[in-house]
């Protein structure tokens, strides 16, 4: 599902972005400023006035200035509400938009907590006041390990996930919250994030520290609580995964009102995929919009959270004959109803990868391509030691006996070349000689 992560920035309605019609353009501010410029002093203090009016995309639009033309990116939004600010995804250096690997890791993170404190048999924690974003403090370290040379999250290693620009989206996002025990209402004003669009994919590289776990199992320095293996983090994400389903079935099972059906159905489907993942792959939630239980890994259930712990926790004290969490965010956009944040992860090693990459750039004498067949061998002849810049490569044929060898190996590099082989006349000619 459209998964958002904050850049920490804001953009303004009529000044960082403009509608026009179905199309939402955000400004490339150098560009904005470039083109106001060109227009001299006095239209600058018209600018100027403009801003302050609210008139800008007018100014600009009678000043000539096409919006489209000085836009950063441009949003397609059928939606007949106009946003009023937009949170923007979080982006590298190069403009492209990604997932952190801290985002991921956080995910990952909730996952091996929770499968710790499930296997420990359950749990007491003392809370001595202090301040209730930290409350998990004592738990964190009993699981993780007190001290950060210690910690068990120093085996593993995320990279950030880097996706093309064109794999965002303008979410309309609803916060619907109970109005009583069993309606789910909007709340205004609607919220408006670009986030990452479903079906959008990505890679980054995950890796575990093998040499602290061996050092561990030797010499006992560490005490970490499990030794992280794929299969392990596989099954603490899955079995987090189906909790959070089955929770959040649960609590919708009873409801109506604003977006229930389209959730409802939402979370059916993310429950059948978990059934049909394979052996490498598991889904998880991150980002914005998983919520409080998703930020806490869902390590209190429903009957946990008694009247006195709320209370202790300040949880939604004035709302204590509701349960808690009684929100929901909401990514409803062209006419979908669905919980934000919702990732499949497909783990390949990394060896496998290594190998395609090879397959792909070496030449081989024997393989599967029709052309290969009639290759007797490949020379790479290097011009000096420093590099493959500038090299040659030498393919030696195998001798055409026949008429029907020669055939077969003029359609064979007609095929190598691709289908737009015979729409060039120069290739064409080299077709007519191959034949």
């Amino acid at each position: 599902t459209p998964v958002h992560v904050g850049s920490g920035e804001k953009l303004v309605d009529n000044f960082d972005f403009f509608r026009n019609a179905k199309q939402i353009h955000v400004v490339n501010s150098r560009k904005h400023f470039k083109a106001v410029e060109s227009f001299g002093i006095r239209q600058i203090a018209e600018f100027t006035q403009a801003v302050d009016d609210g008139e800008m995309a007018n100014w600009l639009k009678k000043q000539g200035i096409q919006l489209g033309k000085i836009a950063s990116q441009t949003f397609y939004f059928s939606e007949e509400r106009t946003p009023k600010e937009i949170l923007p995804h979080i982006r590298d250096a190069f403009g492209n938009p990604l997932i952190p690997g801290s985002s991921i890791k956080g995910a990952l993170r909730t996952a091996i907590i929770r499968r710790l404190a499930k296997a420990d048999g359950g749990f007491q924690i003392q809370i001595n006041g202090g301040d209730n974003k930290y409350a998990d403090k004592t738990m964190c370290r009993e699981f993780l390990g007190g001290d950060p040379k210690e910690n068990l999250l120093r085996t593993l290693s995320v990279g950030d996930c880097t996706l093309q620009p064109g794999e965002t989206v303008l979410q309309q996002v609803e916060v619907n919250r109970l109005t009583d025990r069993s309606t789910l209402s909007k709340k205004f004003p609607l919220l408006h994030v670009e986030g990452i669009r479903d079906k959008a994919t990505g890679q980054c590289a995950i890796s575990f520290d093998e040499f602290l776990f061996d050092k561990d199992a030797e010499k006992q320095c560490f005490k970490f609580k499990t030794r992280l293996s794929l299969p392990w983090l596989l099954e603490a994400c899955r079995s987090l995964s189906q909790h959070t389903i089955d929770t959040e079935l649960q609590f919708l099972k009873d409801k109506t009102g604003n977006t229930v059906n389209g959730l409802y159905k939402s979370y059916n489907r993310l429950g059948e995929q978990i059934k049909e993942l394979s052996e490498n792959e598991t889904i998880i939630q991150m980002g914005w919009g998983a919520g409080w239980r998703g930020m806490t890994g869902q390590l209190l259930e429903s009957g946990d959270l008694t009247a006195d712990l709320r209370k202790r926790l300040r949880l939604e004290v004035r709302y204590l004959s509701f349960p808690f969490p009684k929100s929901r965010r909401v990514a409803a956009s062209n006419g979908m109803e669905q919980p934000m944040g919702w990732v499949k992860l497909s783990f390949t090693p990394m060896q496998e990868i290594k190998n395609v990459k090879q397959n792909k750039t070496s030449f081989a004498t024997e393989g599967t391509r029709p052309i290969d067949k009639f290759i007797a061998a490949v020379e790479i002849l290097k011009p000096n030691d420093a590099g493959p810049i500038g090299s040659t490569i030498d393919v030696a044929l195998k001798t055409l006996e026949t008429e029907a060898e020669k055939r077969q190996f003029a359609l064979a590099v007609m095929e190598h070349m691709g289908k737009g082989f015979k729409k060039s006349k120069a290739n064409v000619k080299l077709a007519a000689f191959l034949g």
